[in-house]
């Protein structure tokens, strides 16, 4: 019984972190996933000849579309904007 039970909360351990981790409609980091992936990579290349670059996205127009077409349509703006930029 204990074998059976282990596979399935671990199971449910990685669907809560990656829900944690992920923002559902773009399948990107969410805030805090990023903020945390951020910070482990800023500590990572303390100790070594290491750079990376860091993207912020802001969608224009937002609020315009959710207030006159509705937050369907500002939820599809967005996904489209994080899969083709």
């Amino acid at each position: 019984m204990l074998r059976l039970l282990l596979p399935k909360r671990w199971q449910r351990y990685r669907q809560i972190h990656y829900r944690a981790d992920y923002d559902a409609l773009t399948k990107a980091y969410s805030r805090e996933g990023g903020m945390s992936k951020l910070r482990f990579l800023a500590h990572a290349a303390k100790g070594i000849d290491m750079t990376f670059s860091i993207c912020f996205v802001d969608v224009n127009g937002l609020k315009e579309v959710n207030d006159n077409l509705g937050h369907d349509c500002g939820d599809e703006m967005i996904s489209y904007r994080s899969k083709y930029g």
